[in-house]
């Protein structure tokens, strides 16, 4: 195994490398480890090793799933939650993203410290399920590089307020609904978001897992068609947000 690195692959040289410089692929050479060996007479020496991490990744997102009829949205990240419902919470780029760190409450440190009352004890995975009142969040690291992690954000928090709230009687699905109709998914080329029915014009954003904004539409109508024929094969995050400043979160898949 090289030195420093936990690449069991033995050294290769770089043929015709051997001057004080090397230009490396910025696509092809990422995520390789890299050292400099010179050789003098009978005398060698080695440089430290470096990994060439160029990796893109998506900052965390926060998306909050709820049971139709068992939420209310008061703004500012702010939801009254009925008591027995529940509320699974994830991060939106589960697949960049390793190791997490679930919070309850304001952090008292960053990173995480061992001990933070805030910190929910035994909670790792990129999904929290959410039974009682607390100001969610959490620290995550990708699952590539262990030692690269990103805090959420207390601005991207989610205060959820467990009780016996007047419209937990009601059973309305409008209530909460961090989602939005889409369909067919996963799909080929065409892709729906809502029905014609809803008549609501929305500005609609799709988010691929690295980060990257791969499609935007200003003016879009519930129902109509979207073709997604430019897209490659793989797991995109639709944001929808209307003129009255409701925000849905939607995964779907491109085969």
């Amino acid at each position: 195994m090289p030195p420093g690195t936990p690449n069991p692959n033995p050294w290769i040289a770089i043929q015709g490398a051997n001057s004080q410089t090397l230009t490396i692929n910025g696509t092809d050479d990422l995520l390789y480890y890299f050292k400099v060996v010179v050789v003098q007479g009978a005398c060698s020496a080695e440089s430290q090793v470096i990994l060439a991490d160029g990796y893109n990744f998506g900052l965390p997102i926060l998306i909050a799933n709820f049971e139709p009829g068992t939420a209310q949205y008061l703004g500012n990240q702010t939801y009254n939650v009925c008591n027995g419902a529940s509320v699974v919470l994830e991060n939106g780029f589960d697949q960049v993203y390793g190791l997490h760190t679930w919070y309850k409450c304001i952090p008292s440190d960053i990173p995480p410290v061992q001990g933070d009352p805030c910190i929910i004890p035994n909670e790792n995975g990129d999904t929290y399920t959410a039974t009682t009142t607390g100001f969610y969040g959490f620290w995550a690291c990708t699952s590539y590089c262990p030692d690269i992690c990103l805090f959420l954000g207390l601005p991207s928090f989610i205060q959820l307020n467990f009780g016996e709230w007047s419209f937990c009687s009601l059973s309305n699905p409008e209530f909460g609904s961090n989602h939005i109709k889409l369909y067919p998914n996963p799909t080929t080329q065409i892709l729906f978001v809502g029905n014609q029915s809803d008549n609501q014009k929305t500005l609609l954003k799709i988010i691929d897992m690295s980060g990257k904004v791969v499609y935007t539409k200003s003016e879009y109508y519930y129902g109509e068609p979207i073709d997604l024929s430019m897209l490659e094969t793989g797991n995109y995050l639709l944001v929808s947000e209307t003129v009255d400043g409701k925000i849905f979160r939607n995964k779907f898949v491109k085969k």
